[in-house]
């Protein structure tokens, strides 16, 4: 009976070790550490201004690691939005790769932006999160519009690369989207204007009951018969 005993108590014993064994493994796996994922987005994802207003959209780059080069491109409805101004961020304090920094392409049209810029030696590489530009639209008409995204990352090329030429870094792109604000009407005023119309109305009618009858005047004619001759005296 204690030799049965013994078998047991082994048995669940390795049970319990081959759990923790597993639960190890499920904690420990590789997954669990991964690295933030490098992404290009339009900040905010949600933008939204009246007719004529105009509000401002950043390119950022974020969670980014060895970056030498980039290029995005914005696209929008230019029925609706267009371009007050552009402020480029590269190679400042706040934006996206260490100067010096050669712009290759800096232009608007009408519904797009592009943006193409590199370092060059001696810059280090950029790590990080920064902000490549911001843009300001300005609202010219009524409606709503979607702020597509297209990036391409490019990494600084180590010395026993061969060919020594930067290769695209993987990356998310996440756009944004333009909903114009329509102005809300006060139902106060709203309601002023039915109370000062119907308390007009009341003191019109007041004063209407006030007023005396206006009617056609009787005439009264007094008549006194003299010589067989009736004479008009006057009126009421």
């Amino acid at each position: 009976m204690k030799h049965e005993d013994a078998k047991l108590m082994l048995k669940a014993v390795l049970c319990i070790i081959t759990l923790l064994f597993l639960s190890a493994a499920l904690v420990f796996t590789p997954g669990s550490y991964a690295l933030p994922q490098t992404t290009v987005r339009l900040k905010p994802a949600f933008c939204s201004a009246g007719l004529n207003q105009t509000f401002m959209v950043d390119i950022t780059v974020a969670d980014v690691q060895n970056l030498y080069g980039l290029e995005v491109d914005v696209f929008w409805n230019a029925s609706v939005l267009e371009i007050a101004g552009v402020d480029v961020k590269v190679g400042q304090a706040g934006g996206t790769l260490y100067g010096p920094v050669y712009i290759a392409e800096n232009a608007t049209t009408t519904s797009q932006y592009i943006l193409a810029a590199t370092s060059a030696i001696p810059a280090p590489p950029f790590n990080g999160t920064g902000t490549a530009a911001t843009i300001t639209f300005r609202v010219k008409e009524h409606g709503n519009s979607t702020l597509s995204l297209t990036s391409q990352l490019y990494d600084f090329p180590p010395p026993d690369r061969e060919p020594r030429t930067s290769l695209p870094i993987e990356h998310a792109t996440l756009g944004s989207m333009f909903e114009e604000t329509i102005p809300e009407i006060s139902s106060i005023p709203l309601l002023a204007v039915l109370i000062a119309v119907a308390v007009s109305t009341a003191i019109l009618g007041l004063k209407g009951l006030g007023r005396p009858h206006v009617g056609r005047p009787r005439r009264k004619l007094l008549m006194i018969e003299k010589a067989n001759c009736v004479t008009v005296i006057g009126d009421e």
